[in-house]
């Protein structure tokens, strides 16, 4: 139990640092001006983004993920709905601004093989955990979250998709299950 003194000290300290640091964010750089004016950076909470089908969700998270690892700021990122392969093959294409096709393809040629070859050494380099193999198994992106955070060092997760998290109760409405995984991993960003 925190005491109104506390919870006001804390308060405190941090329109301290605002003021102090006054015109930059206060959480880390999403790398997007207008999201940033948003948030404030993105900060240690939970968020959800949500849209329909193909609008751009995965894409918005991986770019984000890209500019916090150009930065060296460790992040882990579960990827339920494609291979580790796939988003670094996303992430490559997007980097060298190759189509992903003509990549898969092999249809490049030698200046675009070094380009690429460079360009993927880098990137190799940055601190950025994928995790592809949980089979959206709920216990299993906990325990592997609380290892990248305490030994990992990192300091931002992704998890895309959660609609394909599963719930032990296959029996409960999806609405229900999928309240119960939000608040399990609620719970989770509380912790770490």
């Amino acid at each position: 139990v925190k005491t109104c003194r506390e919870m006001m000290l804390g308060v405190i300290n941090k329109l301290e640092s605002a003021v102090k640091f006054r015109g930059s964010i206060s959480g880390i750089d999403t790398g997007f001006c207008d999201l940033n004016d948003i948030l404030d950076g993105i900060q240690s909470e939970y968020i959800i983004l949500g849209a329909r089908a193909s609008i751009g969700k995965t894409a918005l998270a991986v770019n984000i993920a890209k500019n916090m690892i150009r930065k060296k700021i460790p992040v882990g990122y579960f990827s339920l709905e494609m291979s580790g392969e796939s988003l670094m093959m996303r992430m490559l294409s997007d980097e060298t601004s190759v189509q992903a096709r003509i990549l898969r393809c092999g249809m490049l040629g030698d200046k675009q093989l070094t380009t690429i070859n460079n360009r993927g050494y880098e990137m190799s380099q940055y601190p950025l955990y994928v995790m592809d193999k949980t089979r959206g198994e709920l216990t299993k992106i906990i325990s592997k979250s609380r290892y990248m955070v305490r030994v990992m060092g990192v300091k931002c997760i992704f998890i895309d998709h959660a609609s394909l998290i599963r719930h032990p109760d296959r029996k409960m409405k999806r609405y229900e299950q999928f309240s119960e995984i939000s608040n399990e991993i609620q719970a989770l960003q509380r912790e770490l």
